[in-house]
């Protein structure tokens, strides 16, 4: 079975870290803004390493903005074995699954996550419809000499949690219980450090929502949103090796659903940032 993502383009434009969607452009076209390069941040596509190149096979570093992390489109997609094409008339990326096909345009220029301290409660329900949620505010921490591979580990049950959430969301379009987590596990803004906020996570959640609920039908969209509240640990796997730095740590995790398109699969990703006391705080979730 099939679920159209409107917003597939991000999901593979986005490589690391909160892995937030595509940055809307202006009414009129492009829009200005100010990025960094990550050359520490390492791949992994299907349990192998990878490193993403241009056409000239020069190594390619993502784009950081906002929390985000994003690379050349066609540099992902052939990876993933995925047909790319690019409508210079339209502006318009055309990204269609499978091997073997050509892919024509413009090659890589479109247009030109073990817990403690803090909040230690688990909002998880593996295996159940029905998700709980903190009803007081705080900040998930993690110590700052945490292990990140242990940590992928400890960390799954969070991505069971939003993945349910996510599919209760579709089902009702009801987006208070999401809320809550965020409230409950994310780091608001304060300092120095650059955190995007609760309000950013909401946001994000709201598009995925919306962009899924116009493209599908009712039926689909109450078929998928079944599965995915029914989701388990054993189902939900490390997608990408976390990662962590003396600045902040990310952590992502894969749910290919049986019975549908490889398309249809649900990605969660956790980012945190150090303080300045040392540890780490959860500054944003995404799920798309």
């Amino acid at each position: 079975m099939y679920v159209s993502k409107k917003v597939f383009i991000s999901s593979i434009v986005a490589s690391s870290l909160l892995f937030g969607s595509v940055g809307v452009f202006a009414a009129g076209g492009i829009e200005k803004i100010q990025a960094y390069l990550n050359h520490g941040i390492k791949f992994q596509v299907n349990g192998a390493s990878w490193v993403p190149k241009d056409s000239d096979g020069v190594k390619l570093a993502p784009v950081v903005y906002e929390g985000s992390s994003y690379l050349p489109a066609r540099a992902v997609a052939e990876a993933l074995g995925a047909e790319v094409k690019w409508d210079d008339d339209t502006q318009t990326i055309y990204i269609k699954s499978g091997s073997g096909s050509s892919n024509d345009g413009i090659p890589y220029k479109d247009g030109s996550g073990s817990s403690s301290g803090g909040n230690t409660s688990t909002p998880s329900n593996p295996g159940s419809g029905s998700v709980s949620v903190p009803t007081s505010g705080g900040a998930y921490k993690l110590p700052g000499n945490f292990d990140p591979d242990k940590t992928a580990t400890d960390l799954k049950s969070q991505a069971v949690t939003l993945i349910k959430l996510y599919g209760e969301a579709l089902k009702t379009s009801d987006v208070s219980k999401f809320n809550a987590y965020v409230d409950g596990n994310i780091a608001d803004k304060n300092g120095d450090r650059y955190m995007p906020g609760r309000d950013y996570s909401k946001k994000l959640f709201k598009d995925e929502l919306a962009s899924a609920q116009k493209v599908n039908d009712a039926a689909t969209i109450a078929k998928y949103a079944t599965t995915l509240t029914s989701v388990s640990s054993s189902d939900v796997k490390v997608a990408f090796d976390p990662y962590k730095s003396d600045i902040n740590a990310s952590f992502s995790y894969s749910f290919f659903p049986e019975d549908w398109d490889a398309f249809s699969s649900i990605y969660v990703y956790l980012d945190f940032s150090m303080t300045d006391n040392g540890d780490y705080v959860l500054n944003g979730v995404s799920v798309h």
